[in-house]
This record gives C-alpha cells, structure tokens and sequence, in this order.
C-alpha cells in the first residue's frame, strides 16, 4: 500500500473516530432529578436547514447533548423540489441513530407564521400535517388538542419586529397563555439573549429555554476550539425518559446555559449552584488578624463568577473566578465578633454569571465552620473559685485541659468545671467532639491576679482590627507577645487610653502593672504621659502614680514595657489614663501619621 494511501486511510479513521467521541458535559443533578441537557429547535434538509437528520443525532451525541428535537418547519421548505414533502419524515430518519446512541429524540415541527403570533415549536406532537391549516391560532390550537408542548420561539428576531425594534407581547399571545397552549419560551435563540423576553417568562411562569435553532452544520455557527457552544436548555428530569421530559417542561424545571451565563428561576439556580461548588473545608482557625484561607472547588464545565455583597456582615473581598474543573484557595476576613469560639457561617456572595431576572444575578451563600479557642482566659467564678472564659459551644464540643504539661486527652478535666488556682500556673488544652480531637493544642501561662476578680469600662474603644475580646482582654490572665496581632492586646489609633476597674468591695492591693508596646517600625509608641489614679471608697480618687516620656528613641527594637507602681491600703477603684502620642514624630518615616498606642494585661496583686 501506498503512502498516500496509508494517510487517506489514516485520515478516514480519524473521522470515523471523531464522529464517535462523545464529549461529556459535567453538570451537576439536583436532589431527585437528572440533568439532561437538550436542545428543542433545529432544521434538516427537510425544511431549510443544510443537513441531513441523521448529522444532527450524531451533532448533538458528540457535543454531549442527551435530549433533541429536529423542529423543521411545516410551511417553509425551499428544497421541496429535490426532497419531497413528507411530514415527520426527519424524525423517522433520525429516531434509529438516535436510538443508536442514546439520544432523547422528541417529534416535533415548527408553525412558521408571520407577527403576530410568530414561530413556535410544537414538541411531543403526534401528527404533523394539520398543522398546516391556514389559520395560525387554529394551528396551535391542533397542536394542542394533540397534547403537544408549545413554546415561543425568538421573540426579539429582529425580522419580526416593527420599524422602532421594541420587543411585543401581542393580545394573540395573550389568548394562547391564558388557554394555557403557550407553556413555554425561547429567552436565548442562536447567539442573542432577550432581557425582555427573560422576564416575560418570570411573570407569566414559562418554561425557560435557550435553543440553537441550527440550519448548517453546528460547528459553522460555533467554534468549539474557541470554547463556543451552542445554548442549552437543562432539563431536570425524574429519569432519562421522553415521559420524564414531558414532566419536566410542564412543570418549568429547566434553565439555560448560554456562552458563560446561566440563566433561571432563583429556586433551580440556588440548587444548581450549590451541585457546582464543593466547599469541604472542615473546621476553619481564624489566624491570629482574624484571616482565613478556603478552597473552593468547581465540579461542573461552567466557570463560577463569584461576588461580594454590598452591606453584607461576612462577604468576599474581590470577585473570585473558578475555571471549570478547578479550585481557588480565597482569603476572608472573619467580622470580629466572629474570631473566637465556635461559629456556623454564611460567607454571602453573589454569582455574577448566574441571572435570576434581567440584571440580577443569583445571591447565595457557602456555609463555614470556625472554631478559634486560642484565647482561652481566666475569670472569677463563685466561691473565689477560678473559671474559664470560655466561648460558646456547640453541647458536643468540650475543652479538655492539664496543668502537668502533658497533652489532653477526651479523659482530661472539662473547663466547664473550672479550676481551683492559688498560683500562676500553665495550661495545656485542646477541643474534642465525640471523643476525637479537632482543633489544636494551646499552651497558655495563666496569671492569677486580683484584677480578675475587677468589673472593667473603657474610655475610648479599640480600633476594630486589634480589639480582642473587648475590655475583658485587659483583665483575662493572659499576656501578649511582641506580635501586635497575636489577639492579646488593645489597640488605640491615635486616642487615648482610659480604662477603670472596679471591685465589689475593697481589696487589699499592693501592687499595679499595666503592659504597653513600643514597636516604632509599626508606628506603634509608649504614651505621651501615664497617670494612675487610684479610689479607696469608689467615688473620690487620688493621683498614686505618674510617669512621662522624656525620651523618644529612633527607631528601637520591638519591646514589652511593663509600667508598675506599688499601693498601700484596700481599694475599690483603679483608674488609668494613657496619652497617645498622637502623630508619629519628625523623625519617623510616617512623620504626621496617626500614631498607634498598644495596651495588654493589667494585673493587680
């Protein structure tokens, strides 16, 4: 054999092997359904379309379609010279291969009439030929009687609109809705979308459909290298059933894939949405700015366009694209009252790509799990005993602890039983659900002091980024480290410092610490001035302490500055007020700038 002809040999296999590939198109099925992707408008030879039957079973299998209907005209068939008229007969000619290859072939035909009524489709029609009659309504109304599914095709074509292009909804589709023979529309016909028509069939609750209407070959009018498709209508269907389809248009369980968009009722796209995004990330530790990192995985062929939502308390920072077949790691920020404990919440966003109505897209929400115990203080219980601050949990979640050093285990002391402390001691604990560790295991050093015991009120709240838990930061027995961020300290952004603790009744206080951070490279400064004023009776106090800063030092290394002062005598009240320094100095690179003031544990002993 020659070479020429091994290539022709070669080449007519490869064909052979094209026809036959099926590329299948990842959709997901949504609870109780199938999805079946269809497309219900398409001509043959056998009107004016430039193939033969057959091409278009074979069309659709290789583009991974599973339900099609050849819509030929009844009226319009330019080729009647060459190929005879014989109603139905694209159907018959296309029902084996489709047979052959698993396609869901609907017998249908197109009642071509001018404005008003237009084009439309008559699906699961049984007899073809007296849909000729010459009166267009008495037409439909055959078609009807037949049990046929009837639907709108392109109402925005432009060569049936008047001269001023406005889309219509004539009295004449008002007499077919309200007889209930138009039960559907085409919102996408080829490559054109219809706002209008998109809301038309919200309002008049239409099945949605997005068609090809193809007349040559599918892959003149669509390049799939290019990544064009035809649009599809998604059908959700009980089964893989012409029955089932039948059912599911009736009952407007559809929605349209066209170029990149998806288009649907809010319900079925909700649905749908949720089978595209997988979102497994387990329980979620807020980093210590209150960031987290999930991955969001796409299932589907369609890319997802995700939003943030204007106003919304847990959103997206910027639009995330998730290709088909791939997954994005995305950073959120958790709203501060959400950074500790345990937490089940909506990130909101909205799908930029998916259309619920015209202009509006789809607003859906990814639940997360977060669990952040890294900030397990100590309070005052009753009796003088010592209790946890410990947030609120889900009854299946308990916090495990030792004070030996060893790592707790499900038999470890429960802190919601708390802990008989006389010293300064370090803890080690973790969470456990159902006996299994799931978070972490934290160590924290504990200082039992008296301003624990303290009710405590701030002046001036902190800035929200480095607010902690509130006042009670201050008074939990936990001390920061030179990491600002590390959710121990209080940070004041050019206010001032005032903060007054408070006992039930006197107590004997020898001793006054407050802890501040100097770091000058994160524009961070010791105060201007503090004063510590303390009260013997709650209402008059005295002036026990004051120190001023006489010395600025140029860019000095990250330091913890405990300010301590010595009392003598019983107190009920301790106030304490830190100037800010206000705006960083000449010197400093942020020169003018609003200048930071940091504050961690007061501790009375």
């Amino acid at each position: 054999m020659s070479i020429r002809k091994c290539i022709i040999l070669l080449l007519l296999l490869a064909c052979l092997m094209t026809a036959q590939t099926r590329r299948e198109i990842r959709v997901p099925d949504l609870p109780g359904y199938v999805t079946l992707i269809g497309d219900f408008h398409m001509h043959t030879l056998f009107s004016d379309g430039l193939v033969w039957p057959v091409t278009r079973v074979e069309e659709a299998y290789r583009e991974g379609l599973d339900v099609i209907s050849i819509t030929d005209h009844v009226e319009y068939r330019p080729y009647s010279d060459d190929i005879p008229v014989q109603y139905g007969r694209s159907y018959e000619i296309a029902r084996p291969k489709a047979e052959e290859l698993g396609i869901l072939l609907i017998k249908g035909a197109e009642i071509t009439r001018n404005m008003p009524p237009g084009h439309l489709n008559a699906l699961f029609i049984k007899e073809i030929e007296p849909l000729t009659h010459k009166d267009p309504m008495k037409a439909i109304e055959i078609a009807a009687m037949q049990g046929a599914f009837i639907l709108w095709n392109h109402p925005g074509w432009s060569a049936q609109l008047k001269e001023d292009g406005i889309v219509r909804w004539y009295e004449e589709h008002t007499i077919l809705f309200e007889k209930g023979w138009l039960k559907g529309i085409e919102l996408v016909n080829e490559k054109e979308y219809y706002p209008e028509v998109h809301q038309w069939a919200l309002d008049k609750n239409l099945t949605f459909f997005g068609n090809s209407d193809v007349h040559s070959p599918i892959d003149y009018l669509y390049e799939p290298m290019k990544g064009e498709h035809r649009p599809y209508t998604l059908v959700f269907s009980q089964d893989r059933t012409l029955a089932s389809v039948h059912e599911a248009l009736e009952n407007r369980r559809t929605i349209i894939y066209h170029e990149d968009k998806i288009l649907g009722r809010e319900d079925l796209l909700g649905k749908f949405f949720a089978g595209c995004l997988k979102n497994e990330n387990g329980l979620l530790n807020p980093e210590k700015n209150g960031n987290i990192h999930i991955s969001l995985e796409n299932r589907s062929d369609i890319p997802l366009v995700l939003m943030p939502v204007e106003k919304a308390d847990f959103t997206l920072a910027g639009k995330v694209l998730i290709q088909p077949g791939s997954s994005e790691r995305v950073r959120l920020s958790i709203p501060i009252k959400y950074r500790e404990g345990y937490h089940q919440l909506d990130l909101a966003l909205k799908v930029e790509n998916f259309l619920t109505a015209p202009e509006k897209n789809l607003h859906a929400a990814i639940k997360l799990d977060i669990l952040n115990i890294a900030s397990i203080g100590i309070k005052m219980g009753k009796r003088n005993k010592i209790d946890f601050a410990v947030p609120g949990l889900p009854d299946d979640i308990s916090l495990r602890f030792t004070t030996d050093g060893k790592s707790p285990n499900k038999l470890s002391e429960n802190m919601e039983n708390g802990l008989a402390l006389e010293a300064d001691t370090e803890i080690c604990y973790g969470a456990f659900q159902k006996g299994r560790l799931i978070s972490g295991i934290y160590r924290k050093k504990l200082n039992l002091n008296q301003a624990i015991k303290t009710k405590i009120d701030l002046g001036n709240q902190p800035a929200a980024k480095y607010f902690g838990k509130g006042a009670a930061t201050l008074i939990d027995g936990l001390t920061g480290t030179e990491d600002y961020s590390d959710g121990a300290w209080l940070g004041f952004e050019k206010d001032d410092f005032v903060a007054e603790l408070s006992f039930d009744q006197a107590e004997e206080v020898k001793t006054i610490e407050v802890r501040f951070l100097e770091s000058n490279r994160s524009w961070i400064f010791m105060p201007k001035t503090i004063r510590i004023e303390v009260s013997e009776n709650g209402k008059d106090f005295s002036e026990l302490f004051t120190w001023k800063n006489e010395l600025q030092v140029e860019n000095s290394p990250t330091a913890i500055i405990p300010i301590i002062t010595k009392n003598s005598g019983k107190l009920m009240k301790v106030r304490i007020i830190a100037q800010n320094q206000g705006a960083c100095p000449d010197w400093h690179s942020g020169a003018g700038g609003n200048a930071w003031l940091f504050v961690d544990e007061i501790i009375l002993r």
